[in-house]
C-alpha cells in the first residue's frame, strides 16, 4: 500500500514569513553531500569511490517533504543515474514558492560536468546530453509524487547550464502527466529572458541573435 502521507493536509512550504522567503532566493542555497548517504546502496566502483559530487538542497519546502526527497530508494536511483552522464560535480535543488504557487527540481551543472558532449550553440545543441538527466530528475520527482504526495507530480523539473558569468535553463515538457523527462522545451531561459529556438532530429538550433544572449552559459 502506498504511503500517503502529506498528500491533503500538510503544508509544502516550511512556514516562514514572506520576508524570510524572499532574503533566501537571495542566498546560496545549503546542501548535503548525497555520496555518503547511498553508499550502501549504490556501486560507486570498484574501489568504493565515486568522481561524481552529487549535492542536494531544499528552498522554503517542509521538513517533511524534505524528509521524502530524502528517501533512500529515489535518492539513490538518482545518484545512480547522474554518476553515469556527469563526470564530477551536479547540484541537485527541490524548492517551492507559496507565493506563485509552484514548485521545482532542478539540477545545475557546468556544460563541461557533462559526460557526452552538448555541443555548440553554432551548430546545435544536442538534447541526448541532457535527456537522460532530465528523466532521472524526473524519476526522483515521480517517485516522492507516486509514494509520498500526489502533489509533487505539479513540480517543474528543470536542467539548468551555467558557468561563473550566466545559467541557462532548459525546462522539461511534454504531455504526459507528470511529464518523464523526455521532452524538452525549445525554448530557454536567461537572466530573466526567453530565447525560443527549433528542435530537429534531437539538435536544438537557436537563431543568431539568441545564440548571443545564450553564449555566456557555455563559457569556459
Amino acid at each position: 500500500m502506498r504511503d500517503v502521507r502529506g498528500r491533503d493536509k500538510s503544508e509544502l512550504v516550511e512556514p516562514v514569513s514572506a520576508g524570510t522567503e524572499a532574503k533566501q532566493t537571495l542566498q546560496p542555497v545549503r546542501t548535503i553531500s548525497v555520496g555518503p548517504l547511498v553508499a550502501d546502496r549504490v556501486d560507486q566502483g570498484g574501489n568504493g569511490e565515486s568522481g561524481l559530487d552529487l549535492q542536494l538542497g531544499f528552498v522554503s519546502l517542509s521538513h517533511m517533504h524534505q524528509e521524502f526527497f530524502r528517501t533512500d530508494e529515489p535518492l539513490s536511483a538518482l545518484y545512480a543515474a547522474m554518476e553515469r552522464h556527469v563526470k564530477d560535480k551536479v547540484t541537485v535543488v527541490v524548492s517551492y514558492r507559496s507565493q506563485f504557487p509552484r514548485g521545482w527540481v532542478h539540477a545545475e551543472l557546468r556544460p563541461s560536468a557533462l559526460k557526452k558532449g552538448v555541443g555548440s550553440l553554432d551548430k546545435g545543441l544536442v538534447l541526448d546530453a541532457l535527456i537522460p538527466l532530465t528523466t532521472a530528475l524526473s524519476d526522483y520527482r515521480n517517485w516522492v509524487w507516486s509514494n509520498r504526495d500526489i502533489r509533487i507530480g505539479n513540480f517543474n523539473v528543470a536542467l539548468i547550464l551555467k558557468s561563473e558569468e550566466a545559467e541557462c535553463s532548459f525546462t522539461v515538457t511534454g504531455d504526459l502527466f507528470p511529464p518523464d523527462g523526455s521532452k524538452l522545451s525549445p525554448c530557454v531561459e536567461t537572466a530573466g529572458q526567453e530565447y525560443c529556438g527549433e528542435i530537429t532530429d534531437g539538435v536544438l538550433r537557436f537563431p543568431v541573435a539568441a545564440q548571443g544572449a545564450l553564449a555566456a552559459c557555455f563559457a569556459s
